[in-house]
Formats: structure tokens, C-alpha cells, sequence
């Protein structure tokens, strides 16, 4: 018999509550520590668990207690459609830390509107649209013009950070939110997104390359010009999912044609010198992803696309560089940051700035700017501070 008295929680939303956090019964189990036959005795309603037992529910869900005495599950957090294609991938759904990401991720793009219409008044709507039957070349001049990035304005920025930010600051312009997740192996996903008609999200994945995230960011893009958010891992391996694959086939080739133009990349002076066919040397290809600021592997990609290399040949340079940057490993992220530093590299100049905007205001408190941007009142001025530094860059 369970010590203490029984928690009063109806069993739909103990079920729930492990199913949005991402657990099967097994895991569940073990990580609270409980029998999982108990468990599920908990779920189907023919026992309940001590009020000791649903606070170490609560915490293995990362749930507030309070959530399962509601009277029914609360909506607003839907799971973005599966992408991935990796085998692994394909054969487990999203594992509690991605879906502990996607989960706060979307309730920050909640918070951050409603704070958005305090400072600044009705938010902007995104016009943005493609379709899967159109030229990925097309669409790709449609989200570069979106985003008012000029070829002018991606030469001067010289290193991958450099465009990593250019590109965030053009998304943030355009009232797209860009949160970085630190959390989750970049082989289980490099991106997601969530589509809504004001400002719509996209996450990329902080233990990428810069160059890496760049690219992600335009492939998200795409998902949101789609209307179609998804959780992504960009794989290139084929599967019996036909529309998945027609989709992420797409949203990659857009990707490469926003970031390299078709016209500007075989005018290019390196590829010029190349014949279709000829063998690409590692050189040859970091002139070409220096020039358009992207990774190897897009220059690469961008090349089998357009036919002046074979995909054989795009495949094996790319399980080259995915072993030599350690894609397919977890990695550390950007190395130790400092809390504010932190906090403008996972939310976000803009989401930062209507955050203080509201703390000056008088619409939140200290304690609420301190837990939205995870820092402690004392680091205010150091975080201020970045954030200038970062808008001046713009």
C-alpha cells in the first residue's frame, strides 16, 4: 500500500502528462522509481498514488503539481510533425529532452506575443508562402527577398558566426523568433519549427556548427513558408515515408538556393574553373563556402544540386564531414557562456529586448525578467550591454 494520503488526480491526465514529456510506461517508471504495473494502475484509474509519489511524477515530467488536478489535459502544445529520417530517428519518437525543448519553446513564442502586445500593440502577420511544386530556385529568391539579405550583405560577413547572426537578425526583422536548444544531440534533430501566422518559430540546434545552424535556419524557413512546421534532422537517407521525404528533399534544396543563388554560384570564379564531372578538391570547396559563408557540406550539396558533381560524390564528402565535425556525436554547444550571454544566444536579440521592455514598463517583475531570460537580476546591465552590441552589429 502507498504511504501518505492518495492524490485526488484524474488518470487521463497522469497519462498525458508522460505521454507530452515523452516517456513510454518503462522509462517512466524507472526514473521515478516506482513499479511500472503500478504505474499503469495509476493511469488506468484503479489505484491512485500518494501525494509524495505525484510530486516525483511531477518532477521526472517536469510538470507543476498543480497541473494534475485540472480537470482535463490543457491544450496549446502540439508536437510538430516527424521529419527525421535517420533510422534511429524513424524508429523512436522525440526523446524527453527534445520534447521538454519543443514543449518550452512554444510556450516562450506564447508568452513572448502577449508580452509583444503590451509594448509594442497588434503583432505582424507573415505572408510568407511556398509549395513543393515550385522551383526550390524561386522559392529560394522569394525567402532571400523575405528577408531583404542582399549577396552585398552576406560578403561582409566574413567568419560562419558572422552569418549565423546576420541571418538571425533578417529572420528576427521579419518577425520570425529564433531560439537555439542546447539540450539535445544534434543527431537526434538540428532544427524545428512551429508555424503561426505571427511570429512563427524556429529552433536550431546550439551543438551545430554555426555554418550548420545557418543552413538549418533557411531549411526551417522553408517549413514555415509551407505552413508546416516540423522537427528535422536534414538526413539524406531515403525512406518509405514518400511525402516526408518529398518535403525535406525540398526544404533542403531551398535552403542551398537561398544561400547561394543558382545565377551567382556558377558565376562563381571556382566553379567557373570546374567542369561538370571534375574532381572538387577540399580547397576548392572551402573558397566556395567562404564566399557564401556556409559550410562545406552545403557548398557540396549546392554542387550535386545544380549537377556540377555526382550525388555519390556529395554523399561521400558528406559522411567525410560528418565525421570530422562530429555532426552525428553529441558535442558541447558554444563552449561556457556566461548568463547573459546565455540568454541572448538561446532567445534571441528581440525576444530579450521585448522582455526588458515589459520589466521597465511595469508589466513584469524582476523575478518574472529573471526566470524568462534565466539570469539573475545582477547580470541586467552585462545583459543590456550584449544586447547593444549585438543591435549595432545589425
Amino acid at each position: 500500500m502507498p504511504k501518505g494520503v492518495p492524490a485526488l488526480v484524474k488518470p487521463g491526465l497522469l497519462r498525458w502528462a508522460r505521454q507530452t514529456a515523452g516517456f513510454d510506461v518503462a522509462m517512466a517508471a524507472k526514473k521515478a522509481k516506482v513499479d511500472a504495473l503500478k504505474l499503469e494502475s495509476w493511469e488506468q484509474g484503479t489505484s491512485r498514488p500518494s501525494i509524495p509519489q505525484l510530486r516525483k511524477i511531477a518532477k521526472v515530467y517536469q510538470r507543476p503539481i498543480a497541473v494534475f488536478y485540472l480537470p482535463e489535459p490543457p491544450q496549446g502544445f502540439t508536437v510538430p510533425k516527424d521529419y527525421r529520417r535517420t533510422a534511429s530517428n524513424e524508429a523512436h519518437g522525440p526523446s524527453p529532452e527534445l520534447m521538454l525543448e519543443m514543449r518550452e519553446a512554444q510556450a516562450r513564442r506564447e508568452l513572448f506575443e502577449e508580452l509583444f502586445l503590451q509594448t509594442e500593440g497588434d503583432a505582424p502577420s507573415i505572408s510568407l508562402t511556398a509549395d513543393v511544386e515550385e522551383s526550390p530556385e524561386s522559392v529560394g529568391d522569394r525567402l532571400r527577398s523575405f528577408l531583404h539579405v542582399s549577396l552585398q550583405d552576406q560578403s561582409q560577413w566574413k567568419e560562419p558566426y558572422d552569418g549565423l547572426h546576420g541571418w538571425r537578425s533578417a529572420f528576427e526583422r521579419a518577425g520570425i523568433l529564433v531560439f537555439q536548444m542546447s539540450d539535445v544531440p544534434s543527431n537526434e534533430a538540428r532544427g524545428f519549427s512551429v508555424f503561426d501566422q505571427s511570429f512563427p518559430l524556429a529552433v536550431v540546434n546550439a551543438k551545430d556548427s554555426p555554418s550548420g545552424r545557418t543552413f538549418t535556419l533557411l531549411h526551417e524557413l522553408t517549413h514555415l513558408a509551407l505552413r508546416q512546421g516540423g522537427i528535422c534532422d536534414l538526413a539524406d537517407a531515403p525512406t518509405d515515408r514518400q511525402v516526408q521525404d518529398q518535403v525535406e528533399v525540398f526544404c533542403n534544396a531551398v535552403a542551398g538556393a537561398t544561400l547561394m543563388p543558382r545565377e551567382d554560384f556558377l558565376k562563381d570564379e571556382t566553379v567557373l574553373s570546374h567542369d561538370p564531372g571534375w574532381e572538387w578538391t577540399n580547397a576548392d570547396i572551402q573558397k566556395i563556402a567562404r564566399r557564401f559563408t556556409c559550410s562545406n557540406e552545403a557548398a557540396v550539396r549546392r554542387l550535386a544540386d545544380l549537377g556540377r558533381v555526382s550525388v555519390q560524390f556529395y554523399q561521400v564528402k558528406r559522411r567525410e564531414y560528418q565525421a570530422k565535425n562530429g555532426v552525428t556525436t553529441a558535442k558541447k554547444s558554444d563552449g561556457f557562456l556566461p548568463p547573459y550571454q546565455k540568454a541572448l544566444s538561446n532567445w534571441g536579440p528581440m525576444f530579450t529586448r521585448i522582455a526588458l521592455d515589459n520589466y521597465y514598463q511595469g508589466n513584469i517583475t524582476g523575478s518574472d525578467l529573471a526566470d524568462l531570460l534565466g539570469i539573475r537580476l545582477k547580470h541586467l546591465s552585462r545583459l543590456e550591454e550584449n544586447l547593444k552590441k549585438l543591435q549595432k552589429r545589425v
